[in-house]
């Protein structure tokens, strides 16, 4: 299944939305500025016609100016959200930088997905980037 497919056939079910300071930890590992204020939007993917069958777990985050994209996020689950704030603060994506590494499911996450904890997956972790970086 390539991210198009996803990306038209799936939508977003929001189960959470957090706003935080971000530690140097998070920071380092997604790119953060350490100290920002951010927040994060927690969805499952799933597909349109069987939404009982989810696909994944997303944490959308991105930096408080944009957060009033969090409603829209709700009012349009099929649009990216990286695609809600290049619209409503006129800014393209220029690039997208994707990390990819196995994982195995907590049993939260697990739960969440109606799979098996320590069941493989794959974490994503994907920046998208304008023409200032």
């Amino acid at each position: 299944m390539d991210l198009v497919n996803v990306a038209e056939s799936h939508v977003r079910d929001i189960q959470g939305v957090r706003h935080f300071v971000a530690d140097i930890a998070l920071a380092r590992r997604l790119g953060l500025e350490p100290g920002g204020h951010y927040f994060c939007v927690s969805s499952i993917k799933v597909d349109r016609n069987e939404r009982d069958a989810p696909l994944c777990w997303t944490d959308v985050y991105a930096d408080r100016q944009y957060d009033e994209v969090i409603a829209q996020a709700h009012e349009h689950p099929d649009e990216l959200i990286a695609a809600l704030i290049g619209r409503a603060f006129s800014r393209d994506i220029h690039s997208v930088d994707q990390e990819v590494r196995p994982v195995q499911l907590s049993a939260e996450m697990a739960a969440s997905l109606n799979a098996k904890p320590g069941s493989l997956a794959l974490n994503i972790i994907r920046q998208y980037r304008d023409g200032q970086g």
